[in-house]
């Protein structure tokens, strides 16, 4: 090899080298591999949980229109309410161990009860928690679910005592921690028992029919039900608060659709807590836990949320159950705010 060639082949070699050096400075480009997010383990949809809606998340578009905090004197902890036929609503108010009636435009009317073990009396305080549900039916009885008293209890609008049944047992019609209430067309009625986890249903003597439910995570078990609802078709929905999920029956008990988890995203839940369904058959959800109401559609798609933490407008502490009228209305029970908030929603 003569010395031009050598020159020649040199120079080439230093040229490749700089243009190296220039396209990728202090280094030798190598294929990137992109950066993955690290994801929860994977859980398999079951075929009867809703798929995520298709309707982007709404912001909230809700007023508050009323806050109600005293009959004759402030209500302290309340945990349920519920309407008559002619628009009034009655309020546990627990710890002062008492049921509040209100008119339809919030207005005091009258009060009964107080603590004891006698007809018409009541224990809804366990400890400094309160417990306690209420429900009325088309004839204007208003029935009770006397916590602590293992008992349900059924008075006249005015609270006079009618009726009682139960005792604290797990045979069919006992009770050991009654709570949620429902009254279906047809004057039956369903207790839903936190420590049972189950679903008792009754007439409106309070002869036992049947029951569903035991303690677990599948399909009709239960972890604390709380309140019960039920639409226009005759299903029952269950807010199952710690299994954070809704559950979905006919009014037999047969399982018929669930939705939720634990989390703070849309349509998950933080300890739902009451439950409520409009004419429309959306589903109204309080969380407890998460301080918020989410509205879902009959099949569990989200619509929209609102509400946080804390004592001003749109803002809760504890949320328990919760009623929608005929009119739009949505009356919530504020349980540590000590009050009764009732919202519209808005054209967004």
């Amino acid at each position: 090899m003569n010395s031009k060639t050598i020159i020649s082949i040199t120079v080439l070699i230093l040229g490749m080298a700089s243009l190296t050096s220039a396209c990728f400075p202090g280094q030798i480009s190598t294929p990137s591999t992109p950066t993955l997010k690290p994801t929860a383990p994977f859980t398999a949809i079951p075929t009867n949980t809703p798929a995520p809606s298709p309707t982007p998340t709404k912001a909230a578009a809700v007023e508050l229109v009323q806050s109600i905090t005293a009959g004759p004197d402030p209500l302290r902890l309340p945990t349920d309410l519920a309407f008559d036929a002619q628009g009034n609503f009655y309020v546990v108010d627990s710890y002062n161990q008492r049921i509040v009636k209100f008119d339809p435009d919030g207005n005091f009317l009258t009060t009964w009860g107080n603590e004891g073990t006698e007809a018409g009396q009541f224990d809804f305080l366990d400890g400094v928690d309160g417990y306690g549900g209420v429900a009325a039916d088309s004839q204007g009885n208003v029935y009770v679910a006397d916590t602590l008293n293992y008992r349900i209890q059924k008075f006249t609008s005015d609270g006079q005592f009618l009726n009682q049944w139960g005792s604290h047992g797990t045979e069919d019609g006992q009770f050991l921690y009654p709570e949620g209430l429902l009254i279906d067309a047809q004057g039956n009625f369903y207790v839903g028992d936190e420590e049972r986890s189950d679903i008792q249903k009754f007439d409106n003597t309070g002869q036992f029919l049947l029951k569903w439910g035991s303690s677990g995570q599948a399909d009709g078990q239960f972890a604390y039900p709380t309140h019960l609802a039920m639409d226009g078709d005759g299903k029952i929905y269950v807010a199952d608060n710690r299994n954070d999920r809704i559950q979905k029956f006919d009014n037999e008990g047969h399982f018929l659709l669930k939705w939720g988890g634990p989390g703070i995203g849309d349509g998950e839940f933080s300890r739902p807590y009451g439950v409520a369904v409009d004419p429309n058959g959306n589903v109204y959800v309080t969380e407890y836990k998460g301080d918020r109401i989410q509205k879902f559609d009959p099949e569990g798609h989200f619509i929209l949320k609102w509400g946080d933490s804390g004592d001003g407008e749109l803002e809760l502490r504890e949320p328990s159950n919760l009623q929608v009228r005929p009119d739009g209305r949505i009356y919530v029970v504020d349980y540590l705010n000590n009050r009764i908030q009732v919202f519209r929603e808005t054209a967004p």
